[in-house]
Order: C-alpha cells, then structure tokens, then sequence
C-alpha cells in the first residue's frame, strides 16, 4: 500500500511539473512573440524609410513618403499583431484549414474546396493593374518582414503542431475572398430553400411564406414598403386536420448579419461636411476581425484614417481628408442554383439545353497535419460545383460571383484616393470585394449610396428561384455596366442609412437580387432616428449607434399583457410577470426583466404557427430549415395572429388563444425556470462570448485570453444590435477634414498576443458607448523601419 501511495504521489509530482513546464512554455513563446515597438529596423524591400508610432492603445500612425512604403508598413504591422488570424483567413477561402488543425476539420475544407477560390485569386492576380500590384508586393514583402522579426512564431503554431508559412500575394486576395464565404450564401441554400417551399405547398401557400417585405417595417432609400401577400384561402389550403410533426425552436436561429450605415449631408453640420456612421459586424472573435491603421503619406499630403483588414493593404472604412466611408453586406442575391434535371448517379449525367453532359471532374490535394494529403475529387458544371443536399436526391450546381477572376482585387486603394462623392461612386462598382453597401460623404457636404462590387448580368430570370439545366442561356452574361449600378446621390431630404435591409425597388431591385434581405425594422429605427434631428454631430450619431429600444417587438408586449390578462389570475407568477411588463421601459437593457419575456413570447408563438409548414416541407426535403429562407416571416405571422383565420390555426390547438396561451405557459418556463420573473435579466442570457483562440487549448487560462464575460444591452431589430457572439466590431463617426472629433472604438482591441503592453485596450470604452478618438493619441511608443 505504502509503495501505491507513494507511485501516486509521483504521478502526481510529474503531472504539475508538466503544467508548470507548459504553462512556463506558453508564457516563454507568448513572450518571444510580441511585436517590436520600439527601436530601428534594417529592412529589405523598403525603398525609403518609414517611422511607425504607437498610441497607449496600439493604434498605429505610419509615416511614409509613399503608398507603397506605407504599404510594406502595414504588412509588417498586421504579421507582427495577427498572423495566425491572417493565415486562418487566407486558408478558410481556400479550403486549407487541415493543413493547421488535422483531419477533424476536413469537412469544412472539403464544402469550401470544392469552389476552387485559391485558382481563382491567382488568376485575379494575374490581371491584377501594375498600380494595385506594386503596393500589393510591397505589403507581401512587409508581412514577410514582419514575421520573421519575431523571435518566436505565434503560440497558435505551437498549440497545433504547425508552422507559419510565409505570405504570397495571392493570400491577400485569398482574405478578401474569405469575406465572400463570410457574408455571402456560398452553398445555394437560399435558392435551395425555395425551391423546397414551392415544390412542398400549393403556390398561394408559398408565395405568402415567401413575402419579401413589410409594409410596417419596410424602410428602403428608393420605392415604398412591399404589401404582403394575401393570406391563402380556406378552399386552397388548410392545416386543420394536418398535424405538426417537425418540432422548430426559433431561439437557436443562426444570427443574421446586422451592419449599419448612414450619412446626414453638410445642411445639417457645423461645418458644412458631410457626415458618416458606421458599425460593421461580424462574429466576436480575438484578436478582432479589423485593424485600425492612420497612414501620414508625405508626398500626397494624405491622411487615411480607420480599419483594416489584417491580409490586406488598403483601407477598409475610414477618411481620407476628403471623403469618408462605410459599408453594410448588402444583402443581395450574388448566387443562383442550376437544378441539373433527370440526373444520372451512376453515369454522373444530366439534361442540358444540347442534351445529356457529363459532369467533369477534377482532383486536388488537401494537405493534413499530421496525415497523409487526401485526394480529393470535385464535380463540376459550365455554371460552377455540384451539391447534392443531405437526404435528397436532387442534384444542383452552384453559380457564384467569388466563381470568377473579377470578383477580388485592390479597388479600395482607389477609393483611398477619391476626393469627392461622385469619385468615390463612380469607384464602388470597379472594387474586388463582396458586394456592399457603400455610404459615401465628403468635405462639400455632399451624400451618396451604391453597391460596392461586381453585380452579375443574368441573361435568364432573376435568380431568386432555381433554373432547370435544360433551359438554354443560364450562364451570367459577364458583368453590369457601372453607369448601370444602382445609385442615390445627394436626396433632397439630406438623409441616406442602410441596415442589411432591402434598399431599392423595381428595375434597381431586379440587379441586386432578391437575397437574404433582414427585417427593416432595424433600418427603419435608423431612419427615424435622423429624422429626428434637426442638426448633426458626432455625439448624435453614436447615439443612434447605441440606440437599444425595441420599437420592433412592443406590439407584441401587448400582445403578451392581454395573454397574460387572459390567462388563470391565480398564479402567483403570471402576477409577477403582469408588474414586471407594466414596469417594462421598452428597451432591450442588460438589466430589464420584461425584455426576455417578450422576446420569448414571440419565438414560441412563431414556432407554434410555422411548425405545421416545416412539417410538410420535411416530407419533401427533413433536413429543411426556415431560417434559410430568409428574415421576413415577421408579417406573415404578425398577420395570421392579428387576423387569426380558423383555417390556418395549427391542428393542435383549439383556438387561437390556445396557442397564445400556451406560448405563455412555454416562454415562462423557458426564461423564469420556475423562479420569480422579477428576478430574470436579459443579461443573464445575452453575455458577451469574446475568446481567444488560445483558452480552448490552455483550459483554466481564459482570463489571460478572453474578454470578461458581462451582460450586453441590445438585440437583433434595433441599432444596437449585439447578441453574445455577433455584434459591432468596430464604430467609427467621422466628417471629412474633421477627423479630430471623429469617434472610432473597437472590441478586444489592436493586439493578438496578450503579452503586448494594450491587448484588450479601449474593451471598456466599447461596452459603454463611450466616445474614443478616431485618431492615435499620445505617442508611446516609436519604431523606425529603415532600407539596408
């Protein structure tokens, strides 16, 4: 026994010597890994010296005489601050993720793969204009420069068993390409989706399923709010007799992107300059998915002041003196599905318009820590990829924009240069980037909206539902003109905002395509919100920003207090609940009791009313899901329960009231579990998730990697619009020629290493709202990169 005892005791000695050396490890590469703030550096590749200054935040100033030195610059600061978030980047585009994590993230290559994008970055490199490539090279040569001036590769190589490989210039366009697979539907769903829906119901069924807009929450620039269809009548369709078998839970929805845009022209400054606005969102990750960068070229007399993507040279939202800008994902339909007809498994055959056409195949190799490459083969088509969605024998091919060499490039570098509006404008439609919303203001005063990238020219329909392989002509017929994009300068009313919502109507519509347009009540709140103002400022427009009323669900507060009137008055805490919405400020606070209810008032109210739908169009397709058809089921619910026809009441419930009642009894449960609802927040479930790559693989150090776990204000259909994983990754207010009093704040801060002396610095600044400079402060720290 004594010998057992004393064997344990060893072990155990051992295992806390080997967390101690690893811990000690960590800290060691963590450390060697910082980037160099100070001091001179002999570099090759720089043509003239570049001095970099640093801020107590680690907000950079380049100073170069020229873009391309700048260029080489900001290369060096994004490998020094984030190269492994610049090589999941690049490798995500391309379908290489196995290369650093193994065989357990093969399926993700495998999906994304299939599109061959790192092909199609070199091809875009090859037509890439001699102005756009140069600064290109040199930013390549600077990241190079910069990774080897660590003394160790960053942990994240350690942790995966992997190696950093140096940068090309076709990784960079790889990273712009990754945005596409970021913000786009790189798989057909939607178009899937639909195609599922009109084959699962009758057509009237469908086409209200399928409503487009909201004549309440509709807020587009251009044309009026869109009527809903009409409801289906009781002698077309009924659910009465039809039971739900699929079981929906619209609180596990995935998160729709929510960037927001305006501007407000010079009628309504001090100055006479325009006015800009902009919160991008993406995913809470760390390091954030942006890198704020002021750039002094001396020969031009330009300042650019904003963020940047770490892979990329250019500005991505910012000013240039002269002109400011932002961005929203436009939301558009930028890919079209081929449903290949009478398709042949076993000869991978199917229908053309010239008759039956194999498909043709090719191979590429995936690379595998710690394995052997795995061959993999990929069927395509003259219009892209086959699919071949789970459980269903249909086959379909994939027809997107990031298929082809025009869909990258280094546009924005022209933007940088652009002195007014109608520059800026004239632009947007020659810049390689997922297609955006693009709100432009300059120093005049002036105002302007259009799509940032290339819009396809469709030679057959509009590519809102799939086209069959034997129709003749599918194949985009190259690109829209830019004198054709659609476009708004200078409204009379001085006013121009974007949400993710539908913007324009009619002929505009139709090249943008009907794509996963969000709810417009967020965009509508925006609206309001400037026309509310009689004059414009800095602290007005972060007000907006940090707007948190939910105007969007307060008819629906009503509707849960007359369900709750309605309901047995003997329960003690339906009485809670009736004094908890009564007190309710209509706010979507961190701290507000009533907000959770409501919120999940609706959700078991929608999931009640859809579930007989998704029940029948799981007999056609099981693995269907409602999300992926779009944001707008807002009016068509909000009409069966405000109408509430008996025909269309689910089978299960006997009345109408049933089914409000019965989601009463539901969302109590589900957010009071049985405890007092006064003492629910909304807090409690809607916490920030700000983590490091690196607390996953050292379990019990999250502290010194993630951000603070706290209660965030905020939901889905208003201007703040944060949920725990998705939100605002950076705010920027800025008027041209007074950038001084412009605001830019961004989560988790500049640094990836958290050994750097302002890792998670202006963290606070950005929960609170608070008004933090657009431009560098103090200067703390001063580094001076030099030719050999």
């Amino acid at each position: 026994m004594r010998w057992i005892v004393r064997i344990l005791k060893w072990l155990a000695l051992a295992v806390v010597l080997l967390i101690v050396a690893a811990v000690g490890w960590s800290y060691y590469v963590l450390h060697s890994s910082r980037p160099v703030l100070e001091g001179e550096l002999s570099l090759a590749g720089l043509r003239q010296s570049v001095s970099i200054d640093r801020d107590s935040a680690g907000v950079a100033v380049i100073h170069a005489v020229d873009r391309q030195d700048a260029a080489f610059a900001t290369g060096f600061l994004h490998a020094q601050e984030r190269y492994f978030q610049m090589d999941i980047a690049r490798r995500v585009g391309a379908g290489e993720l196995a290369v650093l994590f193994g065989d357990n993230i093969l399926p993700i290559d495998r999906n994304l793969r299939r599109h061959r994008l790192r092909q199609v970055a070199e091809q875009a490199l090859r037509t890439l204009p001699d102005d756009q490539r140069q600064v290109l090279n040199s930013y390549v040569t600077g990241v190079n420069a910069g990774l080897a001036e660590l003394s160790h590769a960053p942990l994240e190589y350690t942790a995966t068993g992997s190696q950093p490989a140096p940068w090309t210039a076709a990784d960079s366009l790889l990273v712009i390409m990754n945005m596409y697979v970021l913000l786009q539907d790189f798989n057909g769903e939607q178009d899937y989706a639909r195609h599922v829906l009109y084959q699962s119901l009758p057509r009237e069924v469908a086409d209200f399923l399928a409503a487009e807009g909201n004549p309440e929450w509709d807020a587009p620039l251009v044309g009026a709010p869109l009527s809903l269809p009409a409801l289906p009548p009781a002698e077309i369709f009924s659910l009465r007799g039809r039971p739900a078998t699929a079981f929906i839970d619209s609180s596990e929805r995935a998160w729709i992107s929510g960037s927001n845009a305006w501007a407000m022209s010079g009628d309504f400054t001090a100055d006479g300059a325009a006015i800009i606005a902009n919160d991008m969102h993406l995913g809470f990750f760390l390091p954030n998915t942006f890198y704020r960068v002021q750039i002094e070229l001396e020969q031009s007399s330009v300042r650019l002041a904003g963020v940047t993507l770490p892979g990329v040279p250019a500005m991505i939202a910012g000013s240039n003196g002269h002109i400011a800008w932002g961005f929203t994902n436009s939301a558009g339909d930028w890919s079209d599905i081929v449903l290949l007809e009478d398709f042949d498994a076993d000869s991978r055959t199917y229908r053309s318009a010239a008759g039956r056409v194999a498909l043709r195949t090719v191979t590429e190799q995936i690379q595998i820590n710690g394995a052997d490459p795995e061959q993999f083969e990929i069927e395509l088509t003259p219009w892209g990829p086959v699919y071949q969605p789970e459980q269903s024998d249909d086959h379909y091919a994939l027809q997107w924009v990031a298929h082809h060499p025009a869909s990258v490039n280094l546009g924005l570098l022209r933007l940088e240069q652009a002195r007014t509006v109608e520059q800026a404008l004239s632009v947007a439609p020659e810049i390689g980037i997922p297609q955006q919303n693009i709100l432009v203001g300059d120093r005049q005063g002036a105002i302007g909206w259009t799509i940032a990238g290339p819009i396809p020219n469709r030679a057959a329909g509009n590519g809102s539902r799939p086209s069959l392989s034997s129709q003749p002509g599918l194949a985009w017929s190259g690109w829209l003109p830019a004198g054709q994009y659609p476009r708004v300068a200078n409204p009379a009313d001085g006013r121009l905002w974007t949400a993710n919502a539908r913007v324009v109507d009619g002929e505009d519509l139709e090249k943008i395509g009907h794509g996963y347009y969000v709810l417009g009540a967020r965009a509508a709140q925006i609206r309001d919100g400037l026309y509310a103002l009689e004059r414009a400022s800095e602290q007005a427009m972060l007000a907006i920003q940090m707007d948190h009323r939910a105007v969007f669900l307060q008819r629906w507060a009503n509707l849960l207090e007359n369900t709750v009137e309605s309901a047995d008055r003997g329960n003690r805490r339906l009485d809670e609940l009736s004094v908890v919405l009564a007190d309710w400020d209509n706010t979507a606070a961190s701290d507000s009791a009533a907000y959770p209810f409501i919120r999940r008032f609706r959700e078991r109210v929608f999931d009640h009313v859809f579930a007989p739908y998704v029940s029948l169009m799981w007999e056609y397709y099981p693995q269907f899901e409602l999300e992926k058809m779009g944001d707008q089921y807002e009016g068509p619910l909000w009409q069966l329960v405000s109408t509430r026809p008996e025909h269309l009441l689910p089978s299960r419930f006997a009345s109408w009231d049933e089914l409000l009642l019965t989601s009463l009894d539901q969302s109590l449960k589900d957010v009071s579990d049985g405890g007092s609802p006064a003492k629910v927040r909304w807090g409690d479930s809607n916490q920030l998730s700000m983590r490091h790559p690196m607390s996953a693989f050292i379990p019990g150090f999250a502290w010194l990697f993630d951000m603070p776990a706290v209660p965030l204000d905020g939901d889905r259909h208003m201007p703040l619009a944060q949920r725990s994983e998705h939100g605002p990754v950076q705010r920027m207010v800025v008027r041209p020629g007074a950038e001084e009093m412009g605001f830019m704040t961004m989560p988790g801060g500049q640094a990836g290493n958290p050994h750097a002396p302002y890792y998670g610095a202006g963290q606070q600044a950005w929960l609170d709202g608070a008004p933090s400079a657009l431009l560098a402060g103090e200067v703390r720290y001063r580094l001076r990169l030099t030719p050999p």
